[in-house]
């Protein structure tokens, strides 16, 4: 297989006995490359969510009139979120944006079962596009399965390559113990029972989360660390979060917060890049943080982050401006077209 880093523009070949193509919504266009012919095998789905000012203090899940669809509010950092629509979409998966109808749909269901709310700011949004695996044509896009498939192409003359089709988020580690199952069987090796079901995720070694917390949190106010900055850590970054708080104790000034409004440090810039694979803004402010979800989209800590990123990667002053055009040019794809 041809491979070309998007970084620096290289190209490699990677040879291996049996490749997994798990690449969500793209998975038809994949196939495609490798069979022209191949039929379409997902329908793609497209849903949005809004970020307003918080109206909740716990999760509320509702019924929409207009379709009997269940969508939901939540608390989340301090704001809430609302979600989701559910409408077919063909269009680019590169690029999805937010419709006015799309926002419309959610703010007239939200305003029926909160008639109180005026609900006349909204952050910003989010958009993606589920890929689900149809057992029949037709119906709607709520009513079509969540479930997933594994599709060995050797059925249609392709071999060495297996696809992961649909499935939602909550399944992950069900979906990956069943095709690292069928890796095994097909490359003849013998079968290790899985250990995911009892394998806590990095940084879940704990038996009681909050009871961790209360007690980090409170150990960390002795130590003259502020408890606001500490809780959002200890949420981030679990028992792992030790290894950040202690970048800013070498360093002082990783301690200052990325912006005011945010409980967010310049180290957790420097623990992305050593420990996560951060390679630009966009990894940092939308995959690691998520601070484009917040008021403001993350355009002040772009100011703060960019130059620090740059710094810690060697960028030129060219590359430096292309990382942050390449952010701008995120934000842009949020606003409601």
């Amino acid at each position: 297989i041809r491979v070309r880093d998007r970084l620096n523009g290289e190209e490699y070949d990677i040879r291996a006995r049996l490749i997994v193509s798990a690449v969500g919504p793209w998975a038809d266009q994949v196939e495609r490359m490798l069979n022209p012919q191949a039929p379409r095998r997902l329908r793609t789905t497209k849903g949005i969510h809004l970020l307003t000012p918080k109206f909740v203090n716990h999760a509320v899940v509702m019924l929409a009139r207009r379709d009997g669809r269940v969508f939901f509010a939540i608390p989340w950092e301090g704001y809430t979120l609302i979600g989701t629509t559910d409408t077919d979409y063909t269009g680019d998966l590169d690029r999805i944006p937010t419709t006015v109808g799309d926002v419309e749909y959610l703010v007239e269901e939200i305003r029926y079962h909160f008639p109180s709310l005026s609900l006349t700011e909204i952050y910003t949004t989010t958009a993606g596009v589920r890929p689900l695996v149809p057992r029949r044509e037709g119906g709607s896009p709520s009513d079509t399965s969540r479930r997933h498939r594994l599709f060995d192409h050797r059925q249609e003359g392709i071999e060495g390559v297996l696809s992961v089709l649909g499935g939602k988020i909550t399944d992950y580690r069900l979906i990956a113990e069943q095709t690292v199952d069928v890796i095994e069987a097909r490359l003849g090796r013998k079968h290790v029972p899985c250990q995911t079901a009892s394998t806590p995720l990095i940084g879940g070694q704990m038996e009681d989360f909050q009871e961790f917390l209360a007690r980090e949190v409170e150990q960390g106010q002795k130590q003259g660390v502020d408890p606001f900055c500490l809780e959002h850590l200890i949420r981030t970054y679990g028992s792992r979060y030790p290894e950040v708080l202690k970048l800013g104790q070498q360093d002082p000034t990783l301690l200052e917060p990325i912006t005011p409004s945010t409980p967010s440090i310049l180290a957790q810039v420097v623990y992305g890049v050593q420990h996560e694979m951060v390679r630009t803004s966009a990894d940092l402010l939308i995959r690691r943080l998520g601070l484009i979800l917040h008021p403001g989209e993350g355009l002040e800590a772009l100011d703060r982050i960019s130059p620090l990123l740059g710094k810690l990667l060697h960028w030129t002053p060219e590359q430096q401006e292309q990382d942050r055009q390449a952010y701008l040019d995120e934000v842009t794809l949020r606003h409601v077209s």
